[in-house]
């Protein structure tokens, strides 16, 4: 079994999505019910990465987005990395960019850890 210090970001956003099953929102619904992924990552063949481009996918979008306005932001996106060596690409840095300045929180996390505070500390509105 892998040790918390070498899970790869796959094995950071799945350990992260069964905790939003488990955390509850201010008004008692699961996190899960308002955050989802955005499948822009990922080795893929030539036929498949072409129609992803054609149907949108974007390179550099943020790995998960939280579907919730808390205070001046209208939502919150996650670039999830693992908790060593990780380092943000050009097109990730403009992405985060864009998306701040249109009023989006947008955090970097590495780990499953960092995520859940982040996540916790942008719905208390800290």
């Amino acid at each position: 079994m892998k040790t918390l210090q070498t899970r790869k970001e796959r094995g950071e956003q799945i350990a992260l999505f069964h905790w939003a099953k488990l955390y509850k929102t201010h008004w008692g619904e699961p996190l899960d019910n308002y955050m989802f992924a955005i499948p822009n990552g990922g080795t893929r063949n030539i036929r498949e990465a072409v129609s992803l481009k054609a149907q949108g996918v974007k390179a550099g979008v943020p790995d998960i987005f939280i579907a919730i306005p808390v205070g001046l932001y209208n939502g919150m996106f996650i670039e999830l990395k693992r908790i060593k060596n990780w380092s943000l690409s050009v097109k990730q840095s403009k992405w985060i960019e864009r998306l701040k300045e249109v009023g989006y929180k947008c955090v970097v996390a590495n780990g499953f850890d960092r995520a859940t505070e982040m996540i916790k500390e942008y719905l208390e509105n800290k």
